[in-house]
């Protein structure tokens, strides 16, 4: 069992992963507001050490500080070199134990010159613009939804928006508690295009977003979180809104509602040199550690977040999932099609997972 070291008061962060120096997962307090942040891209040119501390900076002025940041997810240009990149992110945050869960994968940038953009969840400390707080005490996770509407990416983002405010309703929240909307999609090139169409639809109301490409077959796919409705039943349930079909693999909805400490995993991938087809075991073993070590189990996963960038890789995680979850209660979950993860070699899928410890 991996033992946990305390980093500051308001977290706790397991030992670095050994790959990249970071948190393998961090535990967010109970009671704790989380603030979600838009996708931040660098606004300096240069090179990777420059536009690394740029968007890192902006980051800080959004959140409070680095040391406060749980989660940091990056996409990363093709032709970024990891090994650097790593070294420019431990040079911003430089003591280990106080760096979070962390997650990279490659994709197209939408800004031309930037070679990353991230977005990160924190320990509130207020909140402004580009961030949603996400209040203690609940929070829904939403799967990705699509819709296939007229086939264009406006038409499907504009139908995709309005099947998750309608789910959302169900669940007796509104778009009013959107924390943050993550749409994978492509080709990046349209990225104005899902951009406009989501800022025509919560006219009036900033939400933050972040944008993947992806290399699936439909034009687009968007998750959300968002905060429960005042009448929210107390514990954990996994939902399928009236007109869906339910899956034994993942769930439409998670929705979590009362005392629990939220833990963040980092990006998990297999060990270097492990085969395509065996990638999907150790990174579950790895989870499972990961959850003993903070009192949580597979059963109270909340979202899960897959990427691939290989089928055999992909394979392997179709093939372990059914043997893993609990058909009445498996994460909501979102699989996207990427063109690579980081560490990268010889890699072909990332598992990234959000999980629930509660407190009767």
């Amino acid at each position: 069992m991996i033992s946990l070291l305390v980093t500051l008061a308001i977290y706790v962060a397991l030992p670095p992963d050994p790959t990249t120096g970071f948190a393998q997962a961090v535990v967010v307090p109970a009671d704790s507001a989380l603030i979600h942040t838009a996708q931040i891209f660098p606004e300096a040119t240069g090179d990777i050490f420059t536009q690394t501390s740029s968007a890192l900076n902006q980051l800080a002025a959004l959140t409070g500080g680095l040391d406060r940041i749980v989660r940091l997810h990056g996409i990363v240009a093709p032709q970024v070199d990891e090994h650097q990149l790593l070294e420019a992110l431990k040079k911003s945050f430089p003591e280990p134990r106080r760096r979070p869960a962390l997650t990279l994968i490659r994709s197209q940038i939408e800004r031309p010159g930037a070679l990353l953009a991230f977005d990160a969840v924190a320990i509130s400390t207020g909140g402004g613009g580009q961030t949603a707080v996400l209040p203690p005490g609940g929070r829904i996770d939403i799967s990705g939804q699509a819709e296939k509407a007229d086939g264009t990416l406006a038409g499907c983002t504009k139908a995709t928006l309005e099947s998750l405010e309608k789910t959302l309703k169900q669940l007796g929240s509104d778009r009013s508690r959107i924390v943050q909307l993550k749409a994978f999609f492509k080709p990046m090139s349209d990225a104005a295009t899902v951009r406009r169409i989501v800022r025509e639809y919560f006219s009036g109301q900033e939400i933050p977003l972040v944008l993947v490409e992806w290399d699936m077959a439909l034009p687009i796919e968007i998750e959300l979180v968002a905060a429960n409705g005042p009448e929210t039943p107390e514990g954990m349930r996994f939902v399928t809104p009236p007109g869906m079909t339910s899956s034994p693999v993942f769930s439409r909805t998670a929705v979590t509602q009362g005392r629990f400490e939220t833990i963040y995993t980092a990006g998990l991938t297999a060990p270097e040199g492990t085969t395509q087809n065996e990638q999907a075991k150790p990174i579950f073993a790895q989870l499972k550690s990961i959850l003993d070590s903070t009192g949580s189990d597979i059963n109270h996963l909340s979202k899960a977040t897959y990427y691939v960038s290989n089928p055999d890789a992909n394979k392997s995680l179709d093939t372990i999932r059914p043997t893993l979850y609990d058909p009445k209660r498996p994460p909501s979950a979102s699989k996207a099609g990427v063109s690579g993860v980081i560490p990268g070699t010889g890699r072909g899928v990332m598992v990234h997972m959000i999980a629930i410890r509660i407190f009767n």
